[in-house]
């Protein structure tokens, strides 16, 4: 299910969108640090781009702002499996 969600949003976002999403998200991000939903979309991105640590990093912190949304816990999990921290992903 997540792999077919995941070819769902790449097949709509053109080549070198995920660039240019991160970058207003970074920038959205400086006015507002502590944001959850802006922590979860560019760590999303940021996995996207491969930037694997910044990815876990922005989730960790969405996590803090809100330790019960699940799709930031779902999220993080799938980074943590692509870094190959399996312990953590559990």
């Amino acid at each position: 299910v997540v792999r077919r969600h995941k070819q769902h949003i790449r097949a709509q976002v053109p080549p070198g969108a995920f660039f240019f999403i991160k970058e207003i998200l970074e920038r959205l991000l400086e006015q507002n640090p502590r944001e959850k939903q802006l922590l979860y979309n560019l760590g999303i991105v940021c996995s996207e781009l491969g930037e694997l640590d910044r990815s876990a990093s922005l989730l960790e912190e969405a996590l803090v702002t809100d330790p019960l949304d699940a799709n930031v816990y779902a999220a993080l999990g799938f980074t943590y499996y692509k870094l190959g921290k399996n312990q953590k992903a559990r």
